[in-house]
């Protein structure tokens, strides 16, 4: 069990050592998906920044459950699979990850954090503070939505292009961008619902490394029974 804990956080920092880099302006994106070909649209009013700003502050105002596929390749190493976020407003959530066999979950409520896990079809559970000290601060662009509306905030006065495309069963409008962004230089592209709701992020940069987070399906709910923990709690010795 503890070695497949040690495994699980190894592709998790691989994923957000991936994800940090590409929003810095170090990563591209990959995601092909099934997401239909962009379809070009006129820049009426000149500052699409200020649309991508809009619709990226409105992330995280409704319960939503977004499934996304992700790919990402940092220093050589690549990862692919599937997120899950359960969002409920304004700070319960649970993001499940798969990934090269590594079936994670972390979940978070308004008293308790849980770190879930399970290898050969058996799992558990350990109690905070564990889920919350995880070096994984690219959560925060899911499970804080300010943090992603920030991060977004660095594409004021870069040249922006509009597109929009089905992503997800959703209508999606998209914005790329190239330039200095989070720092460094790059480009990226991000797809939000008319309501706000990430459904796609993908970056590209100069040092090879590739992200993507791409949504498969979006419902709009979220149960109690979906922040519960999914195995028995470890119980770990004091010493």
């Amino acid at each position: 069990m503890i070695n497949s804990w040690r495994l699980s956080l190894v592709g998790l920092a691989l994923f957000a050592g991936a994800l940090l880099a590409a929003c810095g302006g170090n990563g591209d994106g990959g995601g092909n998906g099934d997401a239909d070909e962009p379809t070009a649209v006129e820049d009426v009013d000149g500052d699409l920044s200020a649309e991508l700003q809009r619709l990226a502050d409105e992330f995280g105002a409704e319960e939503v459950k977004i499934s996304y596929r992700f790919s990402s390749s940092v220093d050589g190493e690549t990862m692919d699979g599937t997120m899950t976020l359960f969002w409920k407003p304004p700070d319960a959530w649970r993001v499940d990850f798969s990934f090269e066999g590594a079936e994670v979950s972390i979940i978070t409520t308004e008293d308790k954090s849980y770190f879930c896990t399970a290898e050969f079809g058996a799992g558990q559970c350990l109690e905070s503070p564990l889920a919350e000290a995880l070096p994984l601060p690219f959560l925060s662009f899911f499970t804080e939505p300010d943090t992603l509306a920030d991060l977004i905030g660095e594409t004021a006065g870069l040249d922006i292009e509009r597109s929009s495309r089905d992503i997800g069963g959703e209508s999606a409008s998209c914005f790329s961008a190239e330039g200095v962004i989070g720092g460094e230089e790059g480009s990226a592209e991000y797809c939000f619902s008319d309501r706000g709701i990430l459904l796609l992020l993908r970056a590209t940069g100069g040092a090879g490394e590739e992200f993507s987070v791409e949504a498969t399906d979006v419902e709009n709910e979220v149960t109690s029974s979906d922040l519960e923990p999914l195995y028995p709690i470890l119980e770990l010795p004091i010493p």
